[in-house]
């Protein structure tokens, strides 16, 4: 796992949801996972910046990841990603298409 830098979820919201919320109250529990939603929407908007970003800056990203670690943390993403996808009754090549026409306008809007 990753050092201290910046997450999407802080240090106590990944232990208060590995334990399953089990040392909170009702109340404690249904403010952090109103919390933990609120965090994972604004990082799920926060791709729209990375979707483009620079493979050199993901490159040194990834440099002191092994395979298997970078291996696991993708199943894990892609797991998430489908989640969301079917929970909203989106279908799998609207994305990809979205994605596709996105990228050709970026290139056409952005100039030679």
């Amino acid at each position: 796992m990753v050092g201290k830098s910046a997450s999407l979820l802080t240090k106590t919201q990944r232990q208060r949801i590995r334990n399953e919320f089990g040392d909170l109250d009702e109340e404690k529990t249904h403010r952090d996972q109103q919390r933990i939603r609120k965090r994972v929407r604004s990082g799920l908007f926060d791709f729209q910046f990375l979707a483009d970003y620079p493979d050199r800056q993901f490159a040194l990203l990834l440099d002191d990841v092994s395979k298997a670690e970078l291996r696991a943390a993708l199943a894990d993403t892609t797991i998430v990603v489908e989640r969301l996808r079917e929970q909203s009754d989106i279908d799998r090549a609207d994305v990809i298409q979205l994605r596709a026409h996105t990228c050709v306008f970026r290139r056409r809007s952005s100039g030679p």
